[in-house]
């Protein structure tokens, strides 16, 4: 898992842009590609230098989620990127509210307005480069962000900060 990122359909009706993640892997246009699960809602596809990445709506008894995977078939336990918790027909364009929910890296992550970045317990955001919280983002931290490297920016731009929870500091 990562961190903010951007989904846009500014391209065509059914066509996602996909931008800002955490691994440029997954960045690109996803073209409508059929349909998956139980609900029959439309899936898309992505490839990148030989790989496939699938963006899709995952019904689970868990919770509801729109997914960026390497396979439609997530019960393989690997090969999830991101998931992004709503009940939407289509993927979320704005609102986006990742949660973190294992060791992650991330370069650079902006949280943008009326979106949220929670990192649950248990688990560090390991951030090496700039960390940025725009007016009206929030951020929840319940375990650790941390800043890897000497060339790493923290920049809040809250009107109402509040606190940003345990923060640490390498090298």
């Amino acid at each position: 898992m990562a961190a903010m990122l951007m989904v846009s359909s500014n391209l065509l009706v059914t066509d996602y842009e996909v931008s800002g993640a955490g691994t440029s892997l997954v960045n690109g246009v996803y073209v409508e590609n059929g349909t998956h699960g139980y609900y029959d809602l439309p899936k898309y596809k992505y490839t990148n230098g030989g790989t496939t990445y699938y963006l899709f709506y995952n019904l689970s008894t868990d919770d509801n989620k729109w997914v960026i995977h390497k396979t439609t078939d997530i019960s393989s336990g690997t090969g999830d990127y991101y998931y992004i918790n709503s009940g939407a027909d289509t993927p979320p364009e704005t609102g986006n509210n990742p949660v973190i929910s294992a060791a992650s890296t991330c370069q650079n992550i902006t949280i943008q307005a009326n979106s949220t970045l929670t990192i649950n317990s248990s688990h560090t955001l390991d951030v090496t480069g700039d960390f940025t919280l725009e007016a009206n983002g929030d951020f929840t931290n319940n375990d650790t962000l941390q800043f890897l490297g000497s060339d790493c920016n923290l920049s809040d731009n809250r009107a109402t900060k509040s606190s940003l929870g345990n923060v640490t500091v390498e090298g």
